[in-house]
């Protein structure tokens, strides 16, 4: 019986993989902000929303910022969670796009992938949460 329902739910859990950048802008799983600043100046602003919203950075790049939250253990297996701001110059000024994605890992090598999104709840909905606070910072001048 315990592995029948193992089986089932790594079957429901399958069908919320990763899904395209396209989708992802389409099921509204992402916010995007145009800034009227050089990518230098946005990224100082992005590393301070972030910090500002208690997401600690964990890899910047030139373009890219990742907050890894801890990874929690529940019951359905391991969950990570990654707050990312993609930082793309643009007319002029910098094009960010914040998104979260969220990482189960259910075991026997099977991880399923999905975006952060309005209808996320529990740890994966505050850092929706915070992903809105972030882009509202940008917004203001």
């Amino acid at each position: 019986m315990n592995r029948t329902l193992s089986l089932v739910m790594a079957a429901v859990l399958t069908g919320c993989a990763s899904m395209k950048a396209s989708e992802a802008a389409a099921t509204g799983a992402e916010i995007t902000v145009q800034v009227s600043a050089p990518l230098d100046v946005t990224r100082n602003r992005v590393l301070k929303a972030f910090t500002d919203q208690k997401l600690t950075v964990s890899s910047q790049q030139d373009q890219l910022i990742e907050a890894k939250l801890p990874r929690e253990t529940g019951m359905l297996g391991t969950y990570d969670l990654v707050a990312r701001a993609l930082l793309l110059t643009q007319d002029g000024g910098t094009r960010v796009t914040l998104y979260g994605e969220e990482y189960l890992d259910a075991g026997g090598g099977a991880t399923n992938q999905h975006r952060v999104n309005p209808n996320s709840r529990g740890r994966a909905g505050r850092v929706w949460g915070q992903l809105n606070a972030i882009a509202d910072s940008l917004r203001k001048p």
